[in-house]
């Protein structure tokens, strides 16, 4: 098996990091996974409602992150309908993903983020993604070791799976086009 399996080969860009160093960085977008074992990759999403999902084997240093939108399928059907959209769909494939690269889950590190409640709409999406996330580590008795979760601001993730290092950034709110005070 390859070192690394990508969803999201097309994302690769080159990123300059303060120390000089010259990395690749997928972005993640949702649907989308990636898990990687390569010393010069970043896996980064930007997060609103949505939440990703960041697993690490530091015995094999690997690592994957994910990008799901919506806490489950509700019977949609069609081309459009992607099961990584979904909590836990994605989550599972990641999983599968992270053990097919040589994982073993029970050492594994899992970091969860984002849920914000970014949309102003009743039904509040950001928190049920959380708990379908929750609820996934706990049925499998997954090692959850951070988190950054909830609130009403979006996040900028970046992961560096072969070194088992996230940096999880709060982005300044935007107000929408039309708001006071804009």
């Amino acid at each position: 098996m390859s070192s690394e399996r990508l969803l999201a080969l097309d994302k690769k860009i080159n990123t300059n990091l303060d120390s000089g160093k010259t990395v690749q960085t997928i972005h993640i977008k949702v649907g989308e996974c990636a898990v990687t074992s390569k010393k010069d990759i970043v896996l980064d999403a930007v997060l609103g409602s949505c939440v990703a999902v960041c697993i690490s084997d530091p015995f094999i240093a690997t690592g994957g992150m994910n990008h799901f939108m919506l806490p489950q399928n509700r019977g949609q059907t069609g081309a459009v309908v992607r099961a990584c959209y979904y909590g836990r769909d994605s989550i599972q494939c990641l999983c599968d993903s992270m053990e097919d690269a040589g994982a073993v889950l029970a050492r594994c590190e899992f970091r969860l983020y984002g849920g914000a409640s970014v949309l102003n709409i009743d039904t509040d999406i950001g928190k049920k993604n959380i708990a379908v996330a929750l609820e996934f580590m706990q049925k499998f008795h997954l090692k959850l070791v951070d988190f950054d979760l909830g609130g009403t601001v979006a996040r900028k993730v970046r992961f560096f799976p072969h070194d088992n290092i996230v940096s999880c950034n709060c982005l300044p709110e935007v107000q929408p086009p039309g708001s006071p005070g804009v």
